[in-house]
């Protein structure tokens, strides 16, 4: 059986979470996707599964969607990286944490046969690989992926979180964030196995592009059930040595954003969540979390 989950893990769980990166959505305003109402008592919340790397095809959304957004006090994101984008002191901090320092690269970091892989693609893309080769391996993992996703015409400027940031700023919205780009970009520094993360990026970058439309079709359809055994179950079934990957990728963040929600319903009245479309499906979700704190969740 074709393997089509690996590419998606690494790129769901990536600063900028490129999982669901969906293309062609003729009928957007049509697609079910992942969306819930959420009641405990008197708080109120929407939770909405995010797509960050899409296209123009993607809107209108859904009107109720777009409904819930109008109606909430506060947005809530994982990383709100509008604001991040103009602060120059966060923006060096990144930096600092993503490079190596001069006289390490990728090169003297990673075993041979990964790097001449990393070479090798630099070189088919056209891409100059002193200039990557700088990055640390998870920040080079989330380039390669941009600029593959890009090369398909898809881009984070159309993504669905952006799209509620800039809305929420063209309003003077109050936004609040789950994690934060920086407390993010520590995760993926922390990653154990890097180079063969990395290895395995490059091993699936041709895979990225036939693995859309069945992404695109349980999107669609909203099959949660589905998405989640393509990129969590299965995988974790047939490679129980990456559970503890999985436990930092998803199960404990979803952990600390659902207490995190918690919280802030608790405080800012009604709430539209977007967070990544990953971290809402099967067991051990963001849903399954809120549900054990009280909520009341229906599907939209």
């Amino acid at each position: 059986m074709k393997n089509y989950r690996k590419p998606a893990w690494f790129q769901q769980l990536l600063t900028f979470s490129l999982l669901f990166a969906l293309a062609n959505f003729a009928q957007a305003a049509n697609d079910k996707a992942l969306f819930w109402e959420a009641s405990r008592g008197e708080e109120k919340l929407y939770v909405l599964g995010s797509i960050h790397v899409a296209n123009e095809d993607f809107y209108p959304l859904r009107a109720d969607i777009e409904k819930g957004f109008a109606e909430a006090d506060a947005l809530v994101v994982e990383a709100d990286t509008v604001e991040f984008s103009q602060n120059m002191e966060a923006q060096k901090k990144v930096a600092a944490m993503s490079l190596y320092p001069v006289g390490t690269n990728l090169k003297t970091e990673l075993s041979a046969s990964t790097y001449k892989m990393f070479a090798d693609w630099a070189a088919s893309r056209g891409v100059p690989e002193a200039m990557l080769a700088q990055q640390k391996p998870a920040i080079a993992m989330l380039s390669i992926s941009m600029l593959e996703f890009q090369r398909m015409g898809l881009s984070a400027q159309h993504g669905i979180d952006l799209h509620f940031l800039q809305a929420a700023y063209g309003k003077n919205g109050k936004i609040l964030e789950l994690e934060g780009v920086l407390p993010q970009l520590e995760i993926l520094n922390n990653l154990p196995q890097q180079d063969l993360l990395l290895r395995k990026t490059l091993q699936e970058v041709d895979e990225m592009e036939t693995m859309l439309p069945k992404m695109t079709s349980l999107w669609k359809s909203g099959d949660a059930a589905g998405l989640y055994n393509m990129f969590i179950g299965e995988p974790l079934k047939e490679q129980p040595e990456m559970t503890k990957l999985y436990e930092m990728l998803f199960f404990e963040r979803n952990r600390n954003m659902a207490g995190r929600i918690d919280n802030l319903s608790k405080e800012h009245g009604k709430l539209f969540v977007v967070v990544g479309a990953g971290h809402l499906v099967g067991p051990g979700s963001v849903i399954e979390e809120l549900e054990k704190r009280g909520f009341q969740l229906a599907r939209k």
